[in-house]
């Protein structure tokens, strides 16, 4: 972090969290061993300290990747245009209000190619009866038998292999 004051504040929340639970715990375990209230507070305190000092001895690792400071520049549109061409085959029209950004795709069509990939093609989607019918033909096919094979005589052979083998 930079360290405004608004990250150091964060920072503190954190480390001050952290070390509390550790405090807590220290405080509960010291109960549960048959600790006095005096040696719970004692343990809470000395786990609280010594957890926050070892929080706020580690110090950040330097930025790797250091980003430059940059302005965003405003885009001319040259007049007043309702339109903004970005290529030759999308088109993004914008309203006057400026409330709505309508995505108007204008491929007209796609070459063999071409990595584009239409998803919903209307003349390419199936009728809803065309659906019923692959669900039926799905639902109606027969999957394979999954009997299992009849091992029983390699087994045998095996063991008596294995008895040779051993006597």
């Amino acid at each position: 972090m930079d360290g405004t004051p608004r990250e150091r504040l964060i920072e503190w929340l954190v480390d001050s969290l952290a070390a509390a639970s550790l405090a807590a715990a220290s405080a509960f375990a010291s109960l549960e061993l048959g600790g006095s209230i005096g040696w719970s507070v004692a343990a809470a305190c000395a786990g609280f300290l010594l957890a926050y000092a070892g929080l706020r001895g580690v110090q950040p690792e330097p930025a790797t990747y250091p980003l430059a400071a940059f302005a965003p520049e405003a885009v001319e549109t040259g007049g007043d245009v309702d339109e903004l061409l970005l290529g030759p085959e999308m088109l993004i029209a914008v309203e006057a209000e400026g409330s709505e950004l309508v995505l108007d795709d204008i491929l007209a069509s796609i070459a063999p190619d071409s990595r584009v990939v239409r998803l919903f093609q209307p003349d390419r989607l199936p009728t809803a009866g065309e659906l019923k019918a692959s669900i039926d033909r799905h639902l109606g096919r027969a999957g394979p038998e999954c009997t299992p094979p009849d091992a029983t005589e390699a087994l045998h052979q095996a063991l008596a292999e294995l008895r040779r083998s051993l006597s």
